[in-house]
C-alpha cells in the first residue's frame, strides 16, 4: 500500500494504538521549476535520486529558465490519544520544518562524513545549498549544518507541544555526584596502550578478583559505528575512531562517564582511551582525584603475534596493516597519554605480567568471593537483559559463544528460567521471539554482535562481561 502523504500514513496507523503516543517522520523535496500540479519529487526523493544524476537534473533545470529554487521539508505526524484531543476531535497533529535554498550549479565529489553520516554524498544534501549558506549541506561543518536542519525545526515544534502538555521536560544540567569511595585506600584505573598490549586481560583479572567494574571504551565506539553504518560498511572502524576523536575528543569519554554514573561502582577500570583529552573529560565529569593513568606497552612484533592468535574479525591480516592501525592510534594521541602515565612493560610470560602488575597496582588485600555456579541456581526475578548477560557469561566461560538468538533462548530455557521466577512463584518464559526482539530493538553496550556469514550472533562485550559478574555477585550475595 502506498500513501500520498505522511498524514495519510499516520491516519492509517492509529486504529491499534488508541491510547499511546507515537509519531512518524517523512522528508519531501519540492523543486520549484518541476512542481506544477504536485511536488516533484516530493516524498519519493530517495527513489528519484537513484534514477537521476546531476547532469540530467542540471540540463532539465536549464531548460526551465535555470530556476534552481528548492524547498526541503520535514513533516512529523504525532498521533493524539483521546486524552490529548481538544474539542475539535483531531486525532493527529503535524509539525513541519522547511528550509529553502537552491540546487548547486556544479556538483562536487567528496567522501561521506564518517562521524555524521547523514552529511553524505548520496542523498539530496549533496546538491542542496540552503539560503544563507555558501556550500552544500553535506559539506557544512556540523555546527553550521544544524542551523539548516529541517528535521530539527520540526522536532523542536513537537517538543514544545509535548512540553505544553506536560509530557516532556527540559533536561536539567546538574553537577555529577561524587561516587562513594571505599573504607580502605584504593584507586580507580585508566589502562591505555596500543592494541594487544595486555590491557583487557589485566583489567578482567582485577575485575573478577577484586570486584572492579571494567568499562571498555572501544565498546562504545563500536556501538556508535554499527548504529551508523552497520556490518557492511566499507569504512574501517579504525578510521572512524580516529576521525571521531579528532572531531570530538569527548564523544566516547562522555558516554563512559554516563555509564559509570549510572552503574555507580565503588571502583572501576577503564580501558581503550586513546587521548589525554578523553581522560580529562572523564575526570571532570566524575569529579574524582584518585584515578591513576597506566600505560601498558609491548613491542609491535610481539603484539602482532598476539593479534594473530586472537584472530578477531577486525584484526590486521599482515604486519603492514597492523603497523597502519598502530599509526592511526598514535594519531589519536596515544603517545601523549604515555607521557602522563605509569608505564608497565608486558614483555614476559602472561602469568608473570599479570602477577607483577596486580602486585604493583592493587594496595588492598581484600578479595571478592570466588564466583560459584551453584549461586546461579537461586530463584530470583531478573530483567531479561540481566538473564541474557548471565547466560552468555556462563556459555563464554565454556567456550560456546557467540550464539544466535535461537541458541541463546534455548540456553535460558534449559538452564536459567529460575532467574525469571516472580514472587508469586510463576515463571516468566523466555523464547526466541523475546530474545530476538531484545536485540533488534536497539544495540546494547553489554553485548557484541558478530556477523558469521549471513547470520548475526551475540556474545558479551568486555564491558558486558564485567557487568554480568556484578549481576551474579548481587543476587548471589558474593
Amino acid at each position: 500500500m502506498q500513501f500520498e502523504s505522511s498524514e495519510a500514513y499516520g491516519q492509517a496507523l492509529t486504529s491499534d494504538h488508541q491510547h499511546k503516543i507515537f509519531f512518524i517522520e517523512d522528508t519531501s523535496v519540492k523543486i520549484n521549476a518541476l512542481s506544477r500540479s504536485k511536488e516533484v519529487p516530493g516524498v519519493d526523493i530517495k527513489y528519484w535520486m537513484r534514477e537521476n544524476n546531476f547532469y540530467t537534473v542540471d540540463a532539465l533545470l536549464k531548460s526551465k529558465r535555470n530556476n534552481r529554487k528548492v524547498s526541503v521539508r520535514s513533516d512529523i505526524v504525532l498521533y493524539l490519544p483521546p486524552a490529548l484531543r481538544d474539542s475539535n476531535g483531531e486525532t493527529y497533529k503535524v509539525f513541519t520544518g522547511i528550509v529553502d535554498g537552491n540546487i548547486v550549479d556544479e556538483e562536487k565529489k567528496f567522501d561521506v562524513n564518517p562521524v555524521y553520516p547523514w552529511l553524505d554524498n548520496k542523498s539530496f544534501n549533496k546538491w542542496f545549498v540552503p539560503d544563507g549558506a555558501t556550500e552544500v549541506l553535506s559539506l557544512l561543518p556540523i555546527e553550521e549544518s544544524l542551523n539548516f536542519d529541517f528535521r530539527k525545526l520540526a522536532l523542536q515544534k513537537l517538543i514544545c507541544f509535548l512540553e505544553s502538555k506536560g509530557l516532556a521536560k527540559k533536561k536539567r544540567i546538574i553537577e555529577p555526584p561524587q561516587i562513594q569511595g571505599e573504607l580502605f585506600l584504593s584507586q580507580d584505573f585508566i589502562f591505555c596502550g596500543p592494541t594487544c598490549s595486555g590491557k583487557t586481560v589485566l583489567a578482567f583479572l582485577i575485575s573478577r578478583r577484586y570486584g572492579y567494574q571494567h568499562v571498555e571504551a572501544s565498546d562504545f565506539m563500536r556501538k556508535s559505528f554499527l548504529d551508523k553504518y552497520g556490518f557492511d560498511s566499507d569504512l574501517s572502524i579504525h578510521e572512524f575512531a580516529r576521525n571521531t576523536l579528532l572531531s570530538d575528543p569527548g564523544v566516547v569519554a562522555n558516554q563512559v562517564a554516563d555509564y559509570v554514573l549510572l552503574m555507580k561502582p565503588y571502583r572501576f577500570i577503564i580501558t581503550g582511551f586513546r587521548s589525554i583529552k578523553e581522560f580529562e573529560v572523564l575526570k571532570s565529569r566524575l569529579n574524582r582525584d584518585d584515578m591513576k593513568l597506566v600505560y601498558i606497552d609491548s613491542p609491535l612484533e610481539v603484539r602482532y603475534e598476539r593479534s594473530l592468535k586472537r584472530a578477531r574479525s577486525d584484526s590486521a591480516n599482515s604486519i603492514e596493516e597492523f603497523e597502519r592501525q598502530n599509526k592511526l592510534q598514535q594519531d589519536m594521541g596515544l603517545l601523549e597519554v604515555k607521557k602522563h602515565s605509569i608505564v608497565i612493560l608486558n614483555n614476559e610470560s602472561l602469568m608473570s605480567y599479570l602477577k607483577g602488575s596486580v602486585k604493583g597496582l592493587i594496595t588492598s588485600d581484600e578479595y571478592v568471593s570466588k564466583l560459584s555456579h551453584r549461586a546461579l541456581e537461586n530463584k530470583v526475578f531478573l530483567p531479561l537483559e540481566q538473564v541474557l548477560m548471565v547466560a552468555l557469561l556462563v556459555e563464554e566461560e565454556s567456550g560456546r559463544t557467540p550464539l544466535t538468538t535461537a541458541e541463546i533462548a534455548k540456553v535460558v530455557e534449559r538452564d536459567f528460567l529460575n532467574l525469571r521466577q516472580k514472587p508469586n512463584g510463576s515463571t516468566l518464559a523466555v523464547n526466541k521471539n523475546n530474545v530476538s526482539r531484545f536485540f533488534n530493538q536497539k544495540s546494547n553496550i553489554h553485548f557484541k554482535a558478530v556477523k558469521s556469514g549471513k547470520v548475526i550472533k551475540y556474545q558479551l562485550s568486555q564491558t558486558g562481561k564485567s557487568a554480568a559478574l556484578g549481576v551474579v555477585r548481587k543476587f548471589s550475595g558474593t
